[in-house]
């Protein structure tokens, strides 16, 4: 199954992600939960499970194709201790473009060649999507 094919029965159609909030799991839950911000100006939690479908502003239960945001970014990670931590406010992207409630999260920030990239998730390959 897709990204683009995973439906979520308690999300409405067309549901745009614009932030991604904290982790949690309740008192006597196995399972953890994450936060999330949609259009319409509504929150929802999703479990945790669900991470590799979830990014700012991708669409779930979409009712019909969108782009994906941003454009396709690759690069090498050469030495990740010369990261630093920063809130998502101080990316230039972060501020340009209409988020949730996750100001405060944070992230980490790189230098790439004359590229300024603050929020960065790492997976099995190392592509992150700009935004702008």
């Amino acid at each position: 199954m897709s990204k683009s094919e995973v439906k979520f029965q308690k999300l409405n159609d067309d549901a745009k992600i614009l932030g991604i909030g904290g982790l949690f799991r309740s008192v006597g839950n196995k399972s953890w939960a994450i936060n999330l911000d949609f259009n319409g100006n509504t929150s929802q939690s999703l479990q945790f499970s669900n991470i590799p479908v979830l990014a700012r502003k991708r669409v779930l239960n979409a009712t019909k194709p969108y782009d994906l945001a941003g454009l396709p970014f690759s690069f090498t990670i050469s030495n990740a201790q010369q990261w630093s931590v920063a809130n998502a406010t101080d990316c230039p992207a972060y501020q340009a473009h209409r988020h949730g409630k996750d100001s405060n999260q944070l992230c980490f920030v790189v230098q790439l060649s004359d590229v300024y990239c603050a929020t960065i998730t790492l997976t099995g390959s190392a592509t992150i999507r700009m935004a702008g």
